[in-house]
């Protein structure tokens, strides 16, 4: 099972923003859960970029 994001411009309909919605929530809990066994390894560097990806997928 991947993950689907799309980021087209131009998109429209409510069906796929939701679906969008729902794949970026998938994507954010999948880097909280690699961040957070990077961080029980003592892994700070991993630990480091994976917050500046959340943050930039927060956005």
């Amino acid at each position: 099972m991947g993950v689907l994001y799309n980021c087209s411009k131009g998109t429209a309909g409510k069906e796929l923003n939701m679906e969008n919605e729902m794949s970026k929530a998938d994507l954010i809990a999948m880097l909280v859960s690699i961040r957070e066994v990077a961080r029980t390894n003592g892994e700070t560097h991993t630990v480091e970029h994976i917050e500046k990806i959340l943050e930039e997928v927060r956005k």
